[in-house]
């Protein structure tokens, strides 16, 4: 999956520009743009490996929520929420991070 192509066309979809976007998510345009031109979630691999670490090492989030009742039901809103494609994602995602 071409991560910096999809990140865009989601950025684009949602009406955003690259500040806006940025500004919402707490990071400079720039680095929103460097993002954007990434070639692929290969990368993230890549990166993961020159660090020694899993790639779902790059993914922890800090401000994880930790209530496991909230968690699965937050989950549970989103997936019931998604299409097929999305779905399909989603399982890709959980085999990185979880094996």
């Amino acid at each position: 999956m071409l991560l910096g192509r999809r990140l865009r066309a989601l950025r684009t979809a949602k009406g955003l520009t690259q500040q806006q976007f940025g500004e919402a998510a707490g990071v400079h345009y720039k680095f929103v743009g460097e993002v954007e031109r990434w070639p692929s979630t290969a990368a993230l691999f890549k990166l993961a490996d020159a660090l020694g670490v899993p790639a779902k090492e790059l993914l922890v989030v800090d401000h994880e929520e930790t209530d496991r009742k909230a968690l699965e039901k937050r989950i549970g809103t989103k997936l019931t929420d998604a299409t097929t494609e999305q779905l399909q994602r989603v399982l890709r995602l959980l085999d990185v991070v979880l094996y």
